[in-house]
């Protein structure tokens, strides 16, 4: 927290700069600004060895777990790494000559560690509010991890993700190689999804029935097929053939999806349910998959015998 001038003198001196760095680090984590600035004031002369003082990057991670959103704007305005940084104060420099992996573990900082604490902690609709003022672009990379919007969809937090599609997100961004609305389809509740539609996310092509139907979310799948899905689609993956040119593998319709997976802790009355859901919107049962199996052949494959009689009957039905 300032420019290096002095060095430790004694170990006496030593001692009372780790009790200073721990008020520092209860100071952010209680959100404390004036106790914060006449801290921040006294260690400013000091070394900025993180064996003795936390990095900006801890302080600002320990505020913004907390939710402390005012405390981050101090922040952002009071420590050297941010104003160093006037375009992206919540990635704070590091001091000169560190890495990540140099840091102390009880100062544990990690690359976008500020942003990934305000989306898990205690107010990050505040925390993002102030991150905006401060120039944030709301499509901001997070490597990995998507983006804000991706996080905050796969955590199923609705009023972030309202907030953030509010503020400019993209809707019909990817995580980890699915679409946002796909992720969004896998959750218990369909109440980000239809944030996200209500925002403009395209439902033709991003293969969210494909997750509704893999985790047996009956109402998701309705929302979806309300918004345009195709009930038939054949769901497909990208990858290389033997002569290395990429195409497209149709790995089946909704039924193969409901056949094979299934939410954690349900049983096969759950599923046989939304087998019988998707077969009352109209799947075929002709589909196949990347095997070459229709939903009756899986599910024969795969033991499945309640599922085999529940196909079998919804095809006769319709014959």
């Amino acid at each position: 927290m300032g420019i290096m001038s002095n060095e430790l003198g004694s170990p006496s001196q030593s001692r009372k700069l780790e009790e200073q760095a721990q008020k520092l680090v209860d100071a952010s984590s209680a959100g404390d600004i004036p106790h914060l600035e006449a801290l921040l004031a006294g260690v400013q002369d000091f070394n900025r060895d993180p064996a003795h003082l936390p990095t900006d990057g801890f302080l600002l991670q320990t505020a913004a777990k907390q939710g402390h959103a005012e405390c981050i704007r101090f922040l952002f305005e009071r420590l050297p790494g941010c104003r160093a940084r006037p375009n992206k104060r919540w990635d704070p420099l590091l001091p000169d000559g560190y890495s990540y992996a140099d840091i102390p573990d009880k100062w544990h900082v990690y690359e976008d560690g500020v942003i990934h604490e305000a989306i898990g902690g205690k107010d990050p609709v505040g925390l993002f509010r102030v991150f905006f003022d401060c120039g944030m672009n709301p499509n901001v990379g997070l490597g990995y991890a998507g983006s804000p919007l991706a996080q905050a969809v796969s955590s199923n937090q609705l009023p972030l993700t309202e907030y953030l599609l509010s503020r400019g997100a993209d809707p019909n961004g990817t995580y980890m190689s699915h679409s946002l609305l796909g992720v969004a389809a896998r959750q218990s509740t369909d109440d980000v999804l239809r944030a996200l539609v209500g925002h403009g996310a395209l439902v033709a092509g991003s293969q969210a029935l494909q997750q509704a139907a893999h985790y047996w979310r009956a109402r998701t799948a309705e929302t979806l097929l309300r918004h345009g899905a195709d009930i038939n689609e054949v769901f497909t993956r990208e990858q290389y053939d033997d002569s290395m040119q990429l195409v497209r593998l149709p790995l089946g319709g909704a039924l193969h999806f409901a056949v094979e997976d299934g939410m954690r802790g349900a049983g096969p009355a759950e599923q046989s349910d939304f087998v019988r859901f998707l077969l009352g919107r109209g799947a075929r049962t002709d589909l196949v998959n990347d095997r070459g199996e229709t939903p009756v052949q899986m599910a024969e494959r795969l033991g499945k015998t309640s599922i085999v009689d529940v196909l079998n009957r919804g095809a006769w039905t319709r014959s």
